[in-house]
């Protein structure tokens, strides 16, 4: 049987409870109260209007349009990158990587997609670092954090702009030669896009206000008009979210007296974290252990660089790409990108 990367983590996941509940019993009857609530309802309503907008095609044809108005492969490069920093800081980078990365593969005759796909996917992770509803690190840190949607943004600007120059030194690595892409639309169900769009600002302002009931309106929206958003929405990772909350917050509980992280340590440690077991679960690790709420969001999202299996859009992208030659282009590109923007972060803010 072939399982797929998210029931693979959802399987190891629930081992890790259950040994965590047989080595720990005292803290078996915290797990409920280990999840943040506000946090899963918050993830479940970007999931559903990102899918809403990915499914009503509107995105597809706007990435495809982007690609036939570029005619050089440094050019369409750096839209299709832009595009995924955009849509990654929209509607989280995993539904970038998720719009963007088919269209590159289908212009595998024109240009190299294994670095393209590469610096996309650092893209998406880039831009996502810039608001809340970014990436779920990012939720959870601003939930946590306590502040409004437009500080978060303000205290996370100065990180991207890092992350970007970064970004635009390895694009000139790209080729200017001349390429086209082949014509080519996709049919824009309108309802469904105007629809996605606007429970999207509904949802950002609901949720900066704190109104997280307003999640149970979008997916009731959806069940009326549009089932099919919510049957064929990411629900395994709300469940892996979920879990990651029990499972890491547990283990942050028992260890949480043998760390003292303070100043660039908290950036660093968040990093090194992010490599070792992903940045969402280094993020839930964090915040229970250091209340240096930018420098723990700037090392959770620059660490979703380096190894694939350091952010989930990475392995989005992989799971797309389905070539092990990938894994070299992506691994040489995210890693120098990583060393570059912690030396820049470091001199430049710590």
């Amino acid at each position: 049987m072939k399982y797929t990367f998210e029931t693979l983590t959802l399987l190891i996941l629930l081992v890790m409870l259950a040994v965590l509940a047989a080595v720990f019993p005292d803290e078996a009857e915290n797990f409920s109260d280990y999840v943040d609530w506000r946090a899963i309802l918050s993830l479940a309503g970007l999931l559903l209007v990102s899918e809403g907008a990915r499914e009503s095609g509107y995105l597809s044809n706007l990435a495809y349009s982007i690609a036939r108005a570029s005619k050089t492969e440094r050019t369409l490069v750096f839209r299709l990158c832009m595009l995924s920093a955009i849509l990654g800081a929209i509607i989280t980078n995993d539904a970038a990587v998720m719009v963007v990365v088919p269209l590159t593969m289908s212009l595998k005759d024109h240009i190299d997609v294994r670095k393209v796909v590469a610096l996309e996917v650092i893209s998406a992770n880039a831009g996502s670092t810039l608001t809340p509803i970014g990436n779920p690190q990012n939720l959870l840190i601003w939930h946590v954090w306590g502040i409004s949607f437009v500080e978060f943004a303000a205290a996370m600007a100065k990180f991207v702009l890092v992350q970007l120059a970064v970004l635009f030194t390895l694009l000139f690595l790209v080729e200017n030669r001349v390429v086209s892409a082949d014509s080519k639309s996709f049919e824009v169900d309108k309802f469904l896009k105007t629809l996605s769009l606007a429970l999207l600002m509904l949802l950002v302002i609901a949720l900066d206000l704190g109104a997280h009931w307003f999640v149970i309106v979008v997916i009731s929206i959806y069940l009326i008009f549009f089932r099919r958003v919510v049957t064929n929405a990411n629900w395994q990772l709300v469940a892996i979210f979920a879990l990651m909350f029990v499972d890491f917050r547990t283990i942050a509980s028992v260890f949480i007296h043998t760390v003292n992280f303070t100043g660039s340590n908290v950036f660093l440690a968040s990093i090194v974290t992010s490599q070792i077991i992903n940045n969402v679960p280094a993020a839930l690790i964090m915040t229970e252990v250091s209340n240096n709420y930018p420098a723990i969001a700037a090392g959770v999202n620059i660490g979703g660089n380096g190894l694939l299996t350091a952010s989930f859009a990475n392995l989005i992208a992989y799971g797309i790409v389905r070539d092990s030659k990938f894994l070299r282009e992506y691994h040489l590109f995210s890693f120098a990108y990583l060393l570059m923007c912690v030396v820049l972060v470091l001199w430049l803010f710590f």
